[in-house]
């Protein structure tokens, strides 16, 4: 990440009362602006699997996200476990399947920046999703 000029923090957008845990990555990019945040989080039964999210949020405003999403391996999903499948066991889960799945999510990083800089999604970003409320308090409605 460090070559589209993100960097690895250990508190969330800077605030030290948001520290990280040991399960999780964050890596920041600050404009003048907006910040772009890339999030990876580790399986917390200690299995090699994690998931990534990435959000452009604005500076003036940290609670207000401008755009997020999720690398996935297929557009049509909203989220996607990279790393051993949960249905195999951890035996057979080899060193060499593991920096496999790193290859791919680092070739597909490029579209994480894309999408934080102008908001296309590219064939490796989840699909948009939508939230409304509906008439009454709790009820919320997924449109695409």
């Amino acid at each position: 990440m460090a070559k589209h000029g993100f960097a690895e923090v250990e508190c969330n957008l800077r605030r030290s009362d948001s520290p990280l845990d040991g399960r999780e990555l964050q890596f920041e990019s600050w404009g003048a602006e907006y910040v772009d945040t890339v999030h990876l989080w580790f399986d917390k039964y200690d299995s090699p699997r994690f998931q990534i999210a990435f959000n452009r949020r604005l500076i003036s405003d940290q609670d207000q996200i401008v755009r997020g999403g999720r690398l996935v391996r297929r557009a049509s999903e909203y989220y996607h476990e990279w790393g051993k499948p949960r249905w195999q066991p951890l035996l057979l889960w080899t060193e060499r399947r593991a920096r496999s799945q790193v290859d791919v999510v680092v070739r597909r990083t490029p579209q994480i920046v894309e999408f934080l800089e102008t908001g296309a999604r590219g064939p490796n970003v989840n699909r948009e999703v939508r939230v409304e409320a509906a008439g009454h308090a709790g009820s919320v409605a997924l449109t695409e």
